[in-house]
């Protein structure tokens, strides 16, 4: 990975500092407020960054920017507030995934779904999959945007919508 120096430095095809261009996708608020990543997604759920080749978390460049240093790829750049199109370094902190395990248990986010019509443990319930398939069906919602309302994983609502 190149330097954060450097990448501060190098610019694109049009002469725009990549580091500018980053920038330029965040919806910069107050400052304990949430930076909203407002360019490409990951899966329809984390911000994505293109340099060069590689496509990184936004937080993870946000935080790299910020703070000076390159994480390293076995650290985590975890989020205080849960929003995860929130660039804001204030934010974010550094931890293994054990810790963003223990993090999402503390903020009980682990806890499946308990309702009747729940099958199999899954996120969702036989009520959300037909709403799904209902909103898809009539041109209402494309599948990134029912990957993001229903918090799941574009190939997710591909197999809901084609019955697999």
């Amino acid at each position: 990975m190149v330097l954060l120096v450097e990448f501060g430095l190098i610019t694109n095809r049009y002469g725009e500092r990549l580091v500018d261009r980053f920038w330029k996708s965040v919806d910069k608020k107050g400052e304990d407020e949430c930076w909203i990543w407002k360019s490409s997604l990951i899966n329809g759920r984390y911000g994505s960054f293109r340099f060069i080749t590689i496509n990184t978390s936004a937080h993870r460049i946000a935080y790299e920017l910020t703070h000076g240093r390159i994480i390293e790829k076995d650290t985590y750049v975890l989020h205080k507030c849960d929003n995860r199109l929130c660039c804001n370094p204030k934010h974010l902190f550094l931890g293994t995934q054990q810790d963003n395990m223990n993090d999402m248990i503390k903020k009980g986010r682990s806890v499946k779904c308990s309702h009747p019509n729940n099958k199999y443990g899954s996120k969702i319930t036989i009520k959300d999959k037909r709403m799904i398939c209902l909103l898809y069906k009539n041109k209402i919602a494309t599948q990134k945007e029912l990957a993001f309302k229903f918090d799941l994983s574009e190939s997710r609502i591909s197999y809901i919508v084609n019955g697999k």
